[in-house]
């Protein structure tokens, strides 16, 4: 897979225009076949699904969809009103805000079992965000109407989705003071970090980052891209890190730790 880059509606002007004509131009089913059975695997092995039988599973997935997005397309867009629940069966997907201006940031990847788009179901109203395929996914979506049936009739999910939502919740509050009490530097080693714990792969040399540009780095922590680029080039130079082509091996994951702390 291709490191990603800027796709075309990441630039400036209206974002939603330039969301919709991508999202017209590329398509969202590739033509991928989803394993049932396998998609069910993903639901018994998900947090949020603990406590609830692989029956109340299968019943589960007989009231959703299960969909195939292409790499670069939206899964819903910013500002978007719907009521959908998302659960990530294959792939990555991006959540990205854009402003006014065109501006973006990344917020997060959410990965293989997580789910997308739960305030929108509980509460209503337009997303707050766009979700991006970050890579070739599929998704398992359900309406808010069965899947609150659904919590009635497990309890348990509604508590493990309420925790969810506090964690979220904390993480962007840390995200919030990481902007205004953090330098650049220690934002950008702390997000090498956490991208490195949540989708590295563990190597004999250190933990592997792949399909990781600097822009795409740039926007989720919320700096410029040639400010990443000038800390990664000093990470390298101290040993911590490499950068290869979108690939990034980091090589001592303790001390980028301790030097991105507050």
């Amino acid at each position: 897979m291709n490191p990603l880059v800027p796709l075309p509606w990441m630039g400036r002007g209206p974002p939603l225009a330039r969301i919709g004509k991508h999202l017209r131009a590329q398509g969202r089913d590739g033509g991928h076949v989803i394993d049932r059975s396998a998609a069910l695997k993903v639901l018994v092995n998900s947090p949020l699904f603990k406590e609830v039988s692989e029956i109340g599973l299968r019943a589960l997935l007989g009231r959703g969809t299960l969909r195939a997005h292409r790499r670069g397309s939206p899964l819903f867009l910013q500002d978007q009103v719907d009521s959908l629940l998302y659960i990530v069966i294959e792939g990555e997907v991006l959540i990205v805000s854009s402003s006014a201006e065109g501006e973006t940031l990344h917020h997060r990847l959410i990965v293989v079992s997580e789910s997308i788009g739960e305030i929108a179901m509980l509460g209503g109203g337009p997303r707050t965000a766009a979700a991006i395929a970050y890579s070739d996914c599929a998704v398992f979506e359900i309406d808010r109407s069965r899947f609150i049936e659904f919590m009635e009739a497990n309890a348990k999910v509604a508590i493990r989705l309420a925790q969810l939502l506090a964690r979220r919740i904390r993480a962007t509050s840390d995200t919030l003071e990481s902007s205004i009490f953090l330098s650049a530097g220690q934002r950008v080693g702390r997000k090498l970090q956490e991208l490195a714990e949540t989708r590295g792969r563990r190597t004999d040399q250190g933990w592997v980052i792949d399909d990781l540009t600097h822009e795409t780095l740039a926007r989720m922590v919320g700096v410029h891209r040639v400010s990443v680029s000038n800390h990664m080039k000093a990470f390298e130079h101290m040993g911590l890190l490499k950068i290869d082509r979108g690939r990034v091996l980091i090589l001592a994951l303790d001390r980028l730790r301790s030097l991105s702390a507050c």
